[in-house]
């Protein structure tokens, strides 16, 4: 069975069981003017307007079922709330609440033995240490609970935590001393107190924008490796992360100041400052940031990293590089393989590569700060550009260079493929003449004596002039007539010449 913290010492109940205390920081129960009563399994109450309230317990039984209502003087009234301290290390081993529930007041449930309990959805209010000192293994808080006082689970085994979206705050030592692996925060919340989370067994968180404080000791001693800080914030308290597993850690731009010892005792390696350089606190020689950070990263243009509490540590401004090694020889042409590499000094990084906006896919960043990738290039022929991205605490880092893709060479004829000048063609059979057919009288012709001069046209009974025949059948057709004409003019003219001299 858990122990219960040591308490200081209250005012003691009234003999009717009531209580004249106010508060307590967590609604202790108010005097009564009502009517009061005991059931039959020794549970004792008040009853007002607001319905009737359990005050004590004097029964043996440690399995329990609270009644939604109660009669008092003939009158039944729902049951609204548990008073201050009612079942404190009263040994109960289970309890079940009523739905008419709506306060848990403080100290209700301390110091027993309970290994689950279930809150109704009426619930709105449950006030200080009201189950501190059990054996709570899970735990969900519906969301109709919007207060919550401190302490108010401390001292439990809760390995799984649901907390109610209505909550603003998380108070002073909530869940402290617990097993918790994992949480998540509400949106709602605006702050988280002293101690909230302290001693339990977190390994990574994840602070929602909205959040502007968080208090001392906060999250000391768990097992966080991983945290994320939003922007609202400005500062980081006391011890809030001491006694952890962090060996990164990112500290957004709006902090402006890191108390005393708030990441003592984590293996950090580096730190990451996003903004201007913050006020370090210092207590009892115990710096913000332990000794043993080799390295502080720092954005481009950051300053205040140069002044005495920053000598022992090694300074230098976060660089995201890319390049691009084409193939062994010869430019990129598309189609190949390039490696496109780089560095950045947050090993397990993502890189993000394109060209031209297309993706070329991610690289991780390896322990000695170098990535890398194989793609293949698919651009046009041109001048291109290669675009390198990772993002830290919210911010996204840059770095380009330029890539150039040559056009295809112009392939040049293949000299063995010229014909050879000196290959004379062979000669190839000329075709044989064919004779041409041996005239014959055309049907119809006549004989002209010899000595006219005129040409018989074929086919016809006028006599043509040698002109006009040429012109209407042309020279081929007229060849033997006109070479038969000539002849037989040439003939007649010799013999009209003889005939002239022999007179």
């Amino acid at each position: 069975m858990p122990t219960a913290r040591p308490r200081r010492a209250l005012a003691a109940l009234a003999a009717t069981g009531l209580l004249t205390l106010a508060g307590w920081g967590g609604w202790g129960a108010t005097a009564a003017t009502a009517a009061t009563g005991t059931t039959t399994d020794g549970l004792t109450f008040t009853t007002s307007a607001d319905g009737a309230t359990i005050t004590g317990y004097t029964g043996e039984d440690v399995v329990l079922t609270l009644p939604a209502e109660v009669t008092t003087g003939g009158e039944t009234v729902p049951v609204t709330g548990i008073g201050y301290r009612a079942f404190s290390g009263a040994g109960l081993t289970a309890v079940t609440l009523p739905e008419t529930l709506v306060t848990i007041t403080a100290a209700a449930f301390e110091a027993n033995e309970l290994t689950a309990i279930e809150i109704p959805a009426g619930v709105e209010r449950i006030g200080n240490n009201a189950f501190d000192g059990n054996g709570i293994t899970g735990l969900v808080l519906p969301d109709s609970v919007t207060s919550l006082g401190s302490m108010a689970f401390a001292d439990n085994a809760l390995v799984s935590l649901e907390l109610s979206a209505g909550l603003t705050e998380i108070p002073t030592r909530a869940f402290e001393d617990n097993r918790l692996e994992s949480v998540t925060i509400p949106p709602a919340v605006t702050s988280i107190g002293d101690y909230a989370f302290n001693s339990n067994a977190l390994e990574e968180l994840v602070l929602p924008e909205g959040i502007t404080s968080i208090g001392i000791n906060a999250f000391q001693f768990n097992e966080l490796t991983s945290v994320s800080l939003p922007e609202s914030i400005t500062e980081i308290p006391e011890y809030a992360f001491s006694g952890n597993r962090l060996t990164t850690v990112t500290i957004p731009a709006s902090i402006t100041a890191i108390g005393a010892g708030a990441f003592k005792d984590s293996p950090l390696e580096f730190v990451v400052f996003l903004g201007q350089a913050p006020a370090l606190g210092e207590a009892d020689g115990t710096g913000a940031l332990p000794a043993a950070v080799g390295t502080v990263y720092v954005m481009p243009g950051a300053t205040g990293f140069d002044g005495p509490a920053w000598e022992p540590y090694s300074i230098e401004v976060l660089e995201l590089t890319v390049a691009v090694t084409g193939p062994a020889a010869g430019p990129v042409a598309t189609g190949d393989d390039v490696v496109v590499s780089g560095t950045w000094p947050i090993a397990g990084a993502e890189v993000a590569l394109s060209l031209d906006g297309a993706d070329l896919g991610t690289a991780t960043v390896g322990e000695d700060g170098d990535y890398s990738i194989t793609a293949t290039i698919t651009a046009e022929p041109g001048d291109h550009s290669v675009l390198a991205t990772t993002v830290i605490g919210g911010v996204t880092m840059e770095a380009a260079t330029g890539l150039t893709v040559a056009a295809p060479p112009v392939e040049e004829p293949d000299p063995t493929d010229e014909p050879d000048p000196t290959d004379e063609p062979e000669p190839t059979d000329e075709p044989e003449p064919t004779e041409e057919p041996a005239a014959s009288d055309e049907p119809g012709s006549t004989e002209e004596p010899a000595g006219e001069d005129v040409v018989v046209g074929a086919g016809s009974d006028e006599a043509t002039p040698p002109g006009e025949a040429l012109a209407e059948t042309g020279p081929p057709a007229l060849l033997p007539w006109a070479v038969t004409a000539a002849v037989l003019g040439l003939a007649g003219l010799a013999l009209r010449r003889r005939a002239h001299l022999a007179r």
